[in-house]
């Protein structure tokens, strides 16, 4: 009776922990199922945005240089190098000599150059400006600043006075821009980068404002992280922002901004690879 109760006991444990060993492997499965299925939507995502950026964008642009010194070695207009995607119908090359201050120049600073890259419809251009800052003021001697750096309200003074030489040029009236120095005029727009090799996607603060001459519009942001800034404005036709087009293609265009040295060059590289396909 003993062993006959000992067997029924074995077979009976053995099933229950049969049973046990599938249920628990069932519930592993589900959990790397599970999580299969989240890397999955992860990198269906990441196509997904790799493709909108391609649709939407064009490469970074080229460094703008010019002759520097008696042996006219080329010299970058910025003091840092900048990764920055233009919409596709803007050229990536910068097309003609800066913009520049006549006016607000004070003692003792250098101009902004600011740099257009030309759009291939009428109307469509991109400005950029970058500077290191510095709080330094005065022409005095020891109060003298680095090549390539201002302070920030002279800086943003130089840019809407390279704005008005651009507005001149291409007569245009250039009276009455907004004080780029006055808070009020702008306000907070944080863009998100886009993830990069295991590199979570960063927060981009710009301050945006916004001023229209004749058929343009020309939308202004300033971007300042620590010891440097940096300012973009894109000139559309005044219609053209009621398109999603537009408006996604500089949404796009702002979220590609890098400055970190250390992934500009994978990031350039990445674009070069994607647009090759």
């Amino acid at each position: 009776m003993n062993r006959l109760f000992s067997h029924v006991f074995r077979q009976v444990f053995q099933r229950t922990l049969g049973w046990s060993a599938l249920a628990f492997s069932v519930l592993a499965a589900g959990c790397g199922l599970s999580d299969y299925e989240q890397r999955m939507d992860q990198q269906t995502e990441r196509i997904r945005v790799i493709e909108e950026e391609n649709r939407t964008l064009g490469n970074t642009v080229k460094i703008p240089t010019y002759a520097k010194g008696k042996d006219g070695a080329q010299a970058s207009y910025w003091p840092f190098e900048i990764f920055f995607r233009v919409p596709k119908d803007i050229s990536e090359q910068n097309a003609d000599r800066p913009f520049a201050a006549t006016k607000e120049v004070p003692a003792g600073y250098e101009i902004v150059p600011l740099i257009r890259y030309a759009g291939n419809k009428e109307g469509y251009n991109v400005f950029i400006a970058a500077a290191n800052i510095t709080e330094k003021k005065g022409a005095a001697k020891e109060e003298s600043h680095q090549e390539g750096e201002w302070p920030t309200d002279v800086f943003r003074n130089l840019v809407r006075g390279a704005l008005r030489d651009f507005l001149t040029k291409e007569k245009m009236p250039d009276g009455g821009l907004p004080d780029f120095n006055n808070k009020e005029s702008f306000k907070a727009d944080i863009k998100e980068s886009s993830a990069f090799k295991g590199v979570a996607g960063t927060k981009i603060v710009y301050e945006s404002t916004r001023f229209d001459r004749e058929n343009s519009a020309f939308l202004v942001y300033f971007h300042q992280p620590i010891g440097r800034q940096l300012a973009i404005v894109f000139q559309v036709p005044k219609d053209s922002l009621s398109n999603s087009a537009t408006m996604k293609s500089i949404e796009w265009s702002l979220k590609s901004l890098e400055l970190n040295p250390g992934l500009i060059a994978a990031k350039k590289a990445a674009v070069g690879q994607r647009r090759a396909r």
